[in-house]
């Protein structure tokens, strides 16, 4: 049976501040001798910093210890909250020209029928003129959908035969 290691609040917060991966660079394309002694110049003033960081940690309380270590994690969850509301808002469907307005609706209620692409834009309060599946669907792995799912509501969308 595997053991799993115990949490270490001081290797979690070093690594964190430093991100001194080992290996780094492998995979990467050849460096010049010159780029090369920098960059193993670069990563030993980062060691020396986080060997400096660490005995600064070991010092601390395991109250204090895990104070820092909840402060970091709620950092990190307000990072990537604010990363993911910047990524979201950028999505061509969430610009301001593909929001649905008064007017859009307006328009929009006098046609006799619409498509199921357009019928689930105006749902979801986008204008379907420049709002299409075909825009949608690179990003619906970012609403949670497994590709099973995206594949259904394709193929759903793509039978889907209205009488007109």
């Amino acid at each position: 049976m595997a053991k799993t290691s115990e949490f270490d609040p001081i290797d979690f917060l070093v690594a964190r501040k430093y991100n001194l991966i080992q290996g780094m660079g492998v995979g990467s394309p050849p460096r010049s001798a010159e780029a090369e002694a920098q960059r193993r110049k670069a990563r030993r003033k980062y060691e020396k910093l986080a060997a400096k960081y660490r005995l600064e940690l070991s010092q601390k309380s395991r109250a204090e210890l895990d104070a820092l270590v909840e402060a970091a994690r709620t950092e990190d969850r307000e990072w990537l909250a604010a990363k993911q509301e910047k990524d979201e808002s950028a999505r061509p469907f969430n610009r301001p020209s593909a929001v649905a307005t008064v007017p859009t609706y307006t328009y929009w209620a006098k046609l006799v029928f619409w498509s199921v692409d357009e019928t689930v834009a105006l749902l979801l309060e986008r204008n379907p003129k420049p709002v299409t599946w075909e825009m949608v669907k690179p990003h619906v792995t970012g609403f949670g959908f497994r590709s099973s799912s995206s594949a259904t509501v394709s193929s759903t969308l793509q039978k889907t035969n209205f009488a007109q």
